[in-house]
């Protein structure tokens, strides 16, 4: 039920080794996913919708009042920036944008998922993906075709990269795809020595921050691939370590200025 600012050490290219807890937002009930604006702004998908903060202060903006919302994303179109997320309804999951202030809202597409499974999503320049079971729908925002590519393993969350990469974690570990102009991915390596990986963000020199959905650290692995990551962030706070001693799957960070951003169910 909330989401923590902490401070990375991203003063020069070095790789971050500790965090500090800033501040919480009490979201009063299941946060599932976190997205900060191009102006600083963070957007959390709740239990209740979707909430806009200004960045550091505890009381909401904005609320957006809606069933619960468990992925948010920036998308941008050339100097266009939209926000995409999905929205759960019974026994089906909604896909929708939304203008960079939330006046216009579009409905992309309906897929059906039973009961009260969670469904995420990560976005692209071009792209939109979200997981399905072990299916990965992709949906081309300029030709609005729509691909279905099947994973051997169980996915738990996925986030593009700045180079329009996707990075799939697993509890068999981090994967990394290339995704061509048809929607169709390409394995480009696999980093297995991580400890249930789950939620992906970058820090701003292009390093993945993975945290672990079942102990209380945070992985960051090399952008290129190295089967091992190369450090290990303890994560001390209250707020995260909820979630990690009950190995409760706590949803996707976002990172912004050095700040990262983890949302809780707790």
């Amino acid at each position: 039920m909330l989401a923590s600012y902490m401070q990375l050490d991203l003063r020069v290219h070095v790789v971050p080794t500790s965090l500090g807890l800033l501040s919480s937002h009490n979201t009063e009930g299941e946060c599932y996913a976190a997205c900060f604006s191009k102006n600083g702004k963070l957007l959390l998908g709740c239990h209740d919708g979707i909430r806009i903060y200004l960045a550091r202060f505890n009381k909401p903006e904005k609320t957006l009042k809606s069933t619960f919302v468990t992925s948010i994303a920036s998308h941008n179109l050339g100097n266009k920036t939209e926000f995409v997320f999905i929205r759960h309804e019974t026994d089906e999951r909604v896909v929708c944008k939304a203008s960079s202030d939330f006046s216009k809202q579009e409905e992309i597409v309906r897929f059906s998922l039973p009961g009260e499974d969670a469904a995420f999503l990560a976005a692209s320049t071009r792209f939109i993906a979200w997981i399905c079971e072990k299916s990965l729908i992709v949906y081309d925002t300029i030709t609005q075709n729509q691909t279905t590519e099947m994973f051997s393993f169980k996915p738990t969350l996925h986030r593009f990269d700045v180079e329009g990469k996707l990075l799939v974690s697993s509890f068999n570990g981090l994967h990394k795809y290339s995704i061509d102009n048809s929607g169709k991915i390409r394995l480009i390596w696999t980093c297995e020595n991580l400890e249930a990986p789950g939620g992906i963000a970058f820090t701003m020199f292009g390093d993945i921050v993975v945290q672990s959905c079942t102990h209380k650290q945070m992985y960051v692995v090399s952008p290129q691939g190295i089967n091992e990551y190369i450090s290990l962030i303890a994560v001390s706070v209250c707020v995260v370590s909820y979630c990690l001693i009950f190995g409760i799957f706590f949803g996707i960070p976002s990172i912004y200025n050095g700040l990262v951003l983890c949302p809780s169910l707790f």
